[in-house]
């Protein structure tokens, strides 16, 4: 089987760096992991774990002051060498991103409609009509009631976890290949979390798209993930089968992960928790 049948993402020794010499070490070093096919992989780690930041690097959208080195692969394809029109094309087709915060993402004077419908428009020129009644039957998929009206409200009219549902229509409407969710649910309430991520995974299960879930909750992780990579300062530290990495955890901040989740020690030593001052602000 070849590694474009076998993976949608593979990512090999990727690192991040500023470009500017004396300016700290890398942000990331030494990334490596794949998503295969249908399948759920979870970056877990705290703020500043570099989390976000490896998703950017992967999709060729960090800040003009970082640069990236390594190789990222979708589909058997070198990301990191595409120009800046064909990098759009890939995102525009064939990724979707769940954002964390809805509302904050949609521009509040603008129809949840507009948001929805404007990467499938661009993408696969479809007309209005067919792309409005695409959305509308998604909508209905993800258990939101009289769609076509709901499309014609505005952000500040809607509940966050209604605008969440919509948040994850929008990255599906096209079809992609691999959806980023990039803490997904945080912004939720508890019962709105558990709605929304449920509908999240069964979607994506049932149309076999690939998942690359980042998140800092390892229950949650462990709940929906096939995969966990846990990061640590700009490094995945553990990586493994979700149920393997919860019940035998091998790096020391692994277990103060589940130390935090259990509330009580586990048996091993534990690393210092310190990140540098170059890993902040690398969520």
């Amino acid at each position: 089987m070849s590694e474009q049948d076998s993976a949608v993402l593979v990512v090999e020794e990727l690192r991040v760096s500023r470009k500017e010499p004396g300016e700290g070490q890398g942000l990331l070093s030494g990334i490596s992991f794949e998503v295969g096919n249908s399948e759920v992989l979870g970056l877990v780690g705290g703020s500043g774990s570099g989390k976000s930041l490896t998703v950017r690097a992967c999709m060729n959208l960090l800040p003009e002051e970082l640069r990236a080195e390594g190789s990222v692969k979708f589909r058997g394809t070198e990301l990191q060498t595409l120009g800046g029109k064909h990098m759009a094309d890939y995102r525009a087709r064939d990724f979707g991103l769940v954002h964390q915060d809805a509302r904050s993402s949609m521009n509040p004077r603008r129809t949840v409609g507009d948001f929805i419908l404007e990467s499938v428009l661009h993408s696969r020129m479809l007309s209005f009509d067919e792309a409005f009644h695409s959305a509308c039957a998604l909508l209905r998929d993800v258990g939101i009631s009289n769609p076509e009206a709901r499309m014609r409200q505005f952000p500040n009219e809607l509940s966050g976890g209604t605008l969440q549902r919509m948040m994850i229509v929008a990255a599906l409407l096209h079809n992609p290949k691999l959806i980023y969710a990039d803490e997904p649910t945080s912004a939720l309430d508890v019962i709105a979390q558990s709605d929304v991520m449920a509908i999240l995974l069964e979607q994506v299960r049932d149309r076999g798209m690939a998942l690359l879930l980042i998140t800092h909750d390892l229950d949650l992780a462990t709940a929906s993930c096939d995969q966990i990579a846990v990061m640590h300062a700009g490094q995945i530290v553990e990586s493994g089968p979700a149920g393997v990495i919860t019940s035998h955890p091998q790096h020391g901040y692994t277990r103060r992960l589940l130390e935090a989740r259990h509330g009580t020690a586990l048996p091993g030593n534990s690393e210092p928790a310190s990140n540098s001052d170059a890993t902040k602000g690398t969520n």
